[in-house]
């Protein structure tokens, strides 16, 4: 699928394309931010488990710790599966632009 030339008009797929490529362009960088946090958070709230463990903090703060941690593990599971789709994607548009 090539460009337009400048002058010419671009066809429904071509706007669907750019557009979608804009969106994958805002979007990818987002979710690498996102994934630094979550990963962030996990080895934060790791090292959290391990002094509450030793230093014989409430029951109910670890639970919640883990509980947290939990979330945050299948969170970060599924944005590493979001960002993988959007690399993909990415890919294909531009070998499909390129062609």
């Amino acid at each position: 699928m090539a460009e337009a030339k400048p002058g010419q008009k671009l066809t429904a797929e071509q706007k669907a394309a750019r557009d979608r490529r804009f969106y994958l362009k805002v979007r990818l960088p987002a979710v690498r931010g996102e994934l630094k946090d979550l990963r962030a958070e996990n080895s934060d709230l790791a090292q959290k488990l391990r002094d509450s463990t030793a230093a014989g903090k409430p029951a109910s703060e670890a639970r919640d710790m883990r509980q947290r941690r939990i979330y945050v593990m299948e969170r970060l599971k599924a944005v590493k599966d979001e960002l993988a789709a959007l690399q993909s994607e990415s890919k294909e548009l531009a070998a499909k632009s390129k062609a």
